[in-house]
């Protein structure tokens, strides 16, 4: 069975990414991190507890992380998404808790005790593994692999050139994309014909 880190901003679009994770008997999820994105981090983070609960993950830690990019102004998504980011979809109330800590903490920490075993899983901006990649290097040597939903070879989705998980951080994307990872990247052209 792989082993799944999930970095997400759900969002409709990572609310699948996670349902499809949760419904794998291939996949582990050992954590569910947030990133600000599609909508404001206390939303995503709201919406990775729900899911959690709904998905039935058990005790998996959501870790919430960066509310906004690294360097310039933040862009979301809210109307693609709807206003809470799950397009007007009502999940109860979450039980459990976020976990403390912060995800890039999270990220290196989880990586570091099992190098070579987890799959990292971003779905959102990469700002958090951009700052994961800054505190601690060594998580590109750690990860099995770094699978990312991001970039287009075709079209963007928020303007004419630009997929919106790259758009939202240019400057974290930067960082990841020159680690030097062994990165599985999956486009919008993918994505929309899946």
């Amino acid at each position: 069975m792989k082993k799944v880190l999930i970095d997400c901003d759900p969002g409709i679009d990572d609310a699948l990414a996670l349902a499809l994770a949760a419904g794998s008997p291939d996949l582990d999820v050992v954590g569910i991190t947030t990133v600000g994105g599609n909508v404001d981090l206390e939303l995503t983070t709201a919406n990775a507890l729900a899911l959690r609960e709904f998905l039935d993950l058990g005790d998996v830690p959501v870790t919430p992380g960066s509310a906004g990019a690294l360097l310039h102004r933040t862009v979301r998504a809210a109307h693609v998404h709807g206003t809470t980011g799950l397009g007007g979809a009502v999940l109860p109330a979450p039980v459990r808790p976020v976990s403390p800590g912060h995800a890039v903490d999270f990220i290196v920490d989880a990586l570091r005790a099992a190098p070579g075993e987890i799959t990292l899983v971003a779905v959102g901006p990469l700002t958090n593994i951009a700052l994961a990649v800054r505190r601690e290097p060594r998580v590109v040597e750690w990860a099995r692999e770094l699978v990312i939903m991001g970039g287009s070879y075709t079209r963007g989705n928020h303007n004419p050139a630009a997929e919106f998980n790259m758009l939202a951080d240019p400057e974290a994307a930067a960082i990841v994309f020159e680690a030097g990872w062994q990165v599985r990247q999956l486009g919008l052209d993918v994505t929309l014909s899946a």
